[in-house]
C-alpha cells in the first residue's frame, strides 16, 4: 500500500508551505516520493493549487525536524493511505484515507502548477 504524508515546511525568512508526499513503493530508488508544494493543507481544502516539486527521499515519510543547509524544518501534520493513484502528464486521480475520511482528488495540469479538486 502507498503511504502519504503532509509536512509543514517552515523556512527562515520565507513563507511556510506544505509538502504533500506520495509514496511509490514499486520503485526501489531512494527518491521515490512524488512531491507537491502548496500553501494550503491538501487534506483540509475543497480545492488547491500545487507545484510539482522534485521527488523526495522515502526517509521523509517518517522524518520530522531540522533540515540541513539552513533549509528550515518539517513537521508532519497529516498522514494517510493511498487507495488509488493514477498520474498522467495532464491529470491525476487519487483516493486517499486521511484518518476517518476517504477523499478522492482529481487534478488538472495548468502550466507550472496542478489544480486539485476534492470529491468526498
Amino acid at each position: 500500500m502507498r503511504r502519504t504524508v503532509v509536512l509543514l515546511h517552515t523556512r527562515p525568512g520565507q513563507p511556510d508551505h506544505f509538502d504533500w508526499l506520495i509514496d511509490q513503493p514499486e520503485h526501489t530508488h531512494e527518491h521515490r516520493l512524488i512531491t507537491f508544494r502548496t500553501p494550503l493543507r491538501p487534506d483540509q481544502q475543497p480545492s488547491f493549487d500545487a507545484e510539482k516539486a522534485p521527488d523526495h527521499r522515502a526517509f521523509y515519510l517518517d522524518y520530522e525536524g531540522p533540515l540541513s543547509q539552513d533549509r528550515g524544518e518539517v513537521s508532519r501534520v497529516a498522514q494517510g493511505t493511498v487507495l488509488g493513484w493514477h498520474m498522467s502528464s495532464n491529470a491525476i486521480h487519487a483516493t486517499v484515507i486521511w484518518g476517518e475520511s476517504t477523499i478522492t482528488y482529481h487534478a488538472s495540469h495548468l502550466g507550472a502548477s496542478w489544480r486539485f479538486t476534492r470529491h468526498d
